[in-house]
């Protein structure tokens, strides 16, 4: 079995379930979008949230699955089209990958990159985000900030 295919299969356990119900709570996505600063930059944004996302490679015939994004947060604007009467809405998308551990910041660097080519579609603003329990190295944090991924550490098991 391939690599991919060993982590798309693999159980992720009591832990990473915890974390993605934290994350999704309404404490959770406010520490979120609070530590991020993404609140700061889309303040009155109506934000939902949609778990165990699938992210595939659309061919011409078939699409692949090539994973399943933790989390992805969306918020939306009403404004006025300058072009007309109607009302449009501004888009913005998070993308979050839950670690409990993150032990392996590679591998979670490609797959937010990844996900986000599958799933930007016509979004203003796209983010990244890991959201852990792991104290992280200050190096790891500048190292993750480099790549545009954001990281919330949040407390517990």
């Amino acid at each position: 079995m391939s690599r991919f295919h060993e982590e798309l299969y693999r159980k992720k356990g009591q832990k990473h379930d915890n974390l993605i119900v934290g994350c999704v709570s309404r404490p959770g996505i406010s520490k979120i979008l609070s530590d991020t600063g993404i609140l700061e930059k889309h303040p009155g944004f109506q934000w939902d949230y949609e778990t165990e996302v699938v992210c595939s490679n659309r061919g011409y015939k078939t699409d692949f699955i090539i994973g399943y994004a933790d989390i992805v947060l969306t918020g939306r604007v009403p404004g006025a089209n300058p072009h007309s009467s109607e009302y449009w809405y501004e888009r913005v998308a998070v993308v979050i990958e839950a670690k409990p551990i993150l032990d392996d910041v590679g591998s979670t660097i490609r797959q937010l990159k990844t996900y986000e080519g599958c799933l930007r579609g016509n979004c203003a603003k796209f983010y990244k985000a890991i959201v852990t329990y792991s104290n992280v190295r200050d190096d790891i944090k500048e190292y993750l900030a480099h790549e545009g991924i954001r990281l919330v550490v949040f407390e517990g098991e």
